[in-house]
């Protein structure tokens, strides 16, 4: 009985989400689809979109924004000094140890995150959901960069390359016209809605391409401690930001936080890995393995949060 209601869990919340970026997979094998073309479409217009829109529907208290906001960089920042301290001690060079980071702080919060707590636990917990999405969208545009353009590039140089991510550009339209009470014009709201809808999609179809470039890596042991970090640390510490800032875990908040900080290693850091030179292969088995792996986590902590 008991597993027939995990299974139950899996294909109801999980299934849509696997099933649709195996779609992706099938049609990337089918016809050696690149997904350079996909993911800049989701890069420079989709994501923006859903972003503006999630922040310029968004229709919860401040102070609730402001606990998602806490238990996002509460619980990353723990993740990442955690990381970084196991990243030391295995004596990881310095683009290794910046791929490390990247793989155990950033959860896969959009394309995967969204949808499932959607799924889960209803429109109001995913638009928690979609705060903490932004605050990752932030933090892995600003602090991800330069994370990443460390692992090559000087201080100054890293915090130009922030300057050209579009999604931040987004953000700031979307909170200044929140701020001054102002609408856009109706053919660019309905054009901005449009992009937002289709961005969920396509960045599970984006998910399957990108899966079907993982290989092997010789770091088994960097793997092993990036997908511990990802799949188990971070939901333990996020767990623990909660406690710490007394949001209860049986509401729309702590379980939408909890669940998108248990989801796996986010395919954009694939993105990161290739333009400044980390360790791509490690990073794209990195998403591979936690994304087929995130099911017997995320399953079981679907189940304990429904009670």
């Amino acid at each position: 009985l008991l597993m027939a209601a995990v299974w139950q869990t899996f294909a109801n919340n999980l299934g849509p989400i696997f099933l649709t970026a195996g779609l992706g997979y099938w049609l990337g094998v089918r016809f050696n689809l690149d997904s350079a073309p996909l993911s800049r479409l989701v890069f420079y217009l989709m994501g923006p979109a859903l972003v503006f829109q999630l922040i310029a529907e968004n229709r919860l208290a401040v102070q609730e924004v402001w606990q998602v906001a806490a238990v996002a960089f509460l619980g990353m920042g723990l993740t990442g000094g955690l990381a970084w301290l196991i990243g030391r001690r295995m004596g990881l060079p310095r683009l290794a140890l910046a791929a490390l980071i990247l793989t155990a702080v950033f959860p896969n919060a959009g394309n995967y995150g969204l949808p499932l707590v959607g799924f889960a636990f209803g429109e109001r917990a995913q638009a928690f959901a979609g705060i903490y999405f932004i605050i990752t969208a932030i933090l892995f545009n600003t602090a991800g960069v330069l994370v990443a353009s460390l692992g090559r590039l000087s201080l100054a140089a890293a915090l130009r390359a922030m300057l050209r991510v579009p999604m931040m550009y987004a953000v700031a339209a979307a909170l200044l016209l929140g701020r001054w009470s102002l609408s856009l014009p109706l053919a660019l709201e309905r054009t901005i809605g449009l992009l937002a809808e289709g961005a969920i999609p396509a960045m599970l179809i984006l998910l399957g391409l990108e899966l079907r470039k993982a290989s092997l890596t010789h770091r088994r042991r960097m793997l092993a401690a990036g997908l511990g970090l990802r799949l188990l640390a971070s939901p333990l510490l996020a767990w623990t930001a909660l406690a710490a800032l007394h949001v209860p875990l049986q509401t729309d908040l702590g379980r939408a936080t909890l669940i998108e900080a248990s989801m796996p290693v986010a395919v954009t850091t694939t993105v990161l890995a290739v333009e400044y030179d980390l360790d791509a292969a490690y990073v794209t088995m990195a998403v591979f393995a936690s994304t087929l792996l995130s099911p017997l986590t995320v399953t079981f902590l679907l189940r304990f949060l429904e009670h």
